[in-house]
């Protein structure tokens, strides 16, 4: 999903005749996105484990999907009391196998997007927003960047302190906050 946001964002901006458009990339992974996630998740993407992980939940009682839901810091309580009913095998094995396909396809950053980024010294409506805490995004990967197109550093910004992720939903009125002061056109 990730990869196909991004493609599409890049691709708009790269367009010669969009260059009214302004993008503001949240958090955006350019590579390695394995190496991002966290060691529980890797192991649950993984074929094999992610239908054992799928079975696993689907099976268990209510009040243990809710236990183990209730560590997630990136869903709401309502979510996450929501969520506990609705695990089926096969939501849970498809969300995995998604997560699982971006992996494998997130892996170098590619041409057209290095080329995306090296045009875009030409305008000013290409944006990114990173996080210093977002494990998708490591800050090494922000640093090579910045030193791979030192014209994007000053439209590559940190979220806000306490920020993890533009999707974390406890963080999207933060997020919404500083991408309006990034494009004023936003502002009311």
């Amino acid at each position: 999903y990730q990869r196909r946001v991004r493609d599409m964002n890049l691709k708009l901006i790269a367009e010669k005749h969009h260059n009214d458009v302004t993008v503001v990339n949240l958090f955006p992974t350019f590579r390695n996105l394995y190496e991002g996630l966290a060691p529980g998740v890797k192991v649950c993407v993984r074929p094999g484990f992610r239908q054992v992980v799928a079975s696993l939940l689907h099976y268990a009682p209510t009040w243990l999907a809710r236990l183990l839901l209730n560590a997630s810091n990136e869903l709401s309580d309502e979510a996450k009391y929501a969520t506990a009913d609705k695990l089926s095998y096969d939501f849970i094995n498809n969300v995995l196998f998604m997560a699982w396909t971006e992996t494998q396809q997130v892996v170098h950053t590619e041409e057209d997007v290095s080329r995306v980024f090296d045009e875009a010294q030409q305008h000013d409506h290409l944006h990114f927003i990173y996080s210093s805490i977002d494990p998708y995004t490591p800050l090494e990967f922000v640093d090579d960047l910045r030193r791979d197109h030192p014209h994007l550093n000053d439209r590559i910004y940190m979220a806000d302190e306490g920020v993890r992720h533009a999707f974390v939903l406890s963080n999207s009125d933060d997020v919404a906050r500083q991408v309006s002061r990034i494009v004023p056109v936003f502002q009311n």
